[in-house]
């Protein structure tokens, strides 16, 4: 969910209602370049292959993180 809600903002598509204003607030589109860090070697990642197969944590961040 982090990663989709940085792309969001990235591309001016991330907003929310703030109610005490009384408007709804966006980020602008942003040429900003975000780097996102892995997590370590040393943790996996559980419930995301068939048969409930764990793979390492670092990689699933880069696959979900590749654009």
């Amino acid at each position: 969910m982090g990663v989709e809600n940085i792309r969001a903002a990235l591309k001016g598509e991330l907003a929310y209602d703030d109610a005490k204003r009384g408007r709804r607030v966006t980020i602008q589109p942003s040429a900003t370049v975000i780097w996102n860090r892995v997590r370590g070697l040393h943790l996996s990642q559980a419930a995301c292959c068939p048969g409930g197969e764990i793979t390492s944590a670092s990689l699933f961040d880069l696959a979900l993180n590749h654009p």
